[in-house]
């Protein structure tokens, strides 16, 4: 669902759709507008998502404003911002190696 490579990842670091030292500003913001909110949820599913010009042809309203809904009622929206303002001040990137293994069965 996310990512143009279609590996299920968004590939946009937290810092380069958003200034890390704004995000004080932006978690106020989202828990104090619920419109608010909800635009900027929306403007995420599009960057986020693969889709031809519309994220509600991938997503429905109704599993978009769940989402929404669930930062909303649980007042996390600000919450979540922080933690990657929080972890993106000293975060440097590191390779993982994790072993794995894939199969392909043909389908007769």
């Amino acid at each position: 669902m996310f990512g143009a490579d279609g590996d299920g990842h968004a590939h946009q670091p937290f810092n380069e759709f958003f200034p890390i030292n704004a995000v004080a500003a932006l978690a106020y913001a989202l828990t104090d507008s619920p419109i608010g909110q909800a635009a900027w949820f929306y403007e995420k599913y599009e960057q986020w998502t693969d889709h031809d010009g519309d994220p509600e042809s991938l997503l429905t309203r109704d599993e978009m404003l769940d989402n929404i809904t669930f930062y909303w009622l649980t007042a996390t929206a600000a919450s979540s911002a922080r933690i990657y303002w929080q972890s993106m001040r000293s975060f440097k990137e590191h390779p993982i190696s994790v072993p794995g293994r894939t199969g392909h069965h043909p389908i007769p």
